[in-house]
């Protein structure tokens, strides 16, 4: 997928998603390659480049196996919701994608995801 030319997934935190109006919108701390066109040099003691970064599927036509936010959602050191990482996301083709992470082994029909950033962290 192109989008994500430069983005380490794996490595880019979830912060929530949301389901709504057949939109499927992860909101991410997304860790960045210096090959991406919104990489920024991280400052000292930090590991990656950051930012803030929402991934987002339009058009969902069918989904299964996406759990509530509710369902996930472990507590970190500062209490704020930790839900892990996205440990897998492929394309299946016709338009179908497989994502998988603490939020389940989710299956869908989209149109291909979009990158937005939501500004500086």
């Amino acid at each position: 997928m192109d989008v994500l030319q430069g983005v380490d997934i794996a490595d880019s935190y979830v912060l929530g998603w949301t389901l709504e109006s057949a939109c499927l919108c992860f909101e991410l701390d997304i860790s960045l390659w210096p090959d991406h066109p919104a990489y920024v040099a991280h400052d000292a003691g930090e590991v990656a480049c950051y930012r803030r970064a929402q991934l987002i599927f339009d058009n969902v036509r069918h989904i299964e196996g996406l759990l509530a936010q509710s369902e996930v959602a472990v507590l970190d050191q500062d209490s704020d919701p930790n839900y892990g990482t996205i440990d897998y996301l492929a394309s299946a083709g016709r338009g179908r994608f497989l994502l998988s992470g603490e939020f389940g082994d989710v299956e869908f029909a989209a149109d291909p995801p979009r990158l937005e950033f939501m500004g500086e962290r």
